[in-house]
């Protein structure tokens, strides 16, 4: 999936101001590839995911679908992910609170 694509719709409040709760994700590094679970509490899904990656060269950013449940980066040579911060959002663009995952590479 290109996630380049994707977009976020600008928050509604005046439509609501229900935000989604906080993700509960997992890590999983293995090789060349970075596999995150996504979730949230009670099973309720999200309109979007917001998955900010910190790089050693900055930050990558990737807006998944809801109903997405997993996210895979593929780490290019030499490219050290350090940390996921991850949000889901609701269908009137409110952002939840976010979910910090450190990063440990194996080699």
């Amino acid at each position: 999936m290109d996630c380049t694509r994707n977009r976020l719709v600008p928050a509604s409040p005046w439509l609501g101001d229900d935000k989604p709760g906080k993700p509960k994700a997992t890590v999983l590094t293995s090789g060349d590839r970075v596999e995150v679970k996504l979730r949230l509490p009670r099973g309720i899904k999200p309109w979007q995911w917001v998955v900010r990656t910190q790089m050693v060269n900055g930050w990558k950013t990737a807006i998944l679908p809801g109903d997405q449940q997993l996210y895979v980066l593929k780490i290019a040579d030499g490219a050290k992910p350090k940390a996921m911060i991850i949000s889901a959002i609701s269908r009137l663009g409110c952002e939840g609170p976010t979910t910090r995952l450190e990063i440990h590479k194996r080699d």
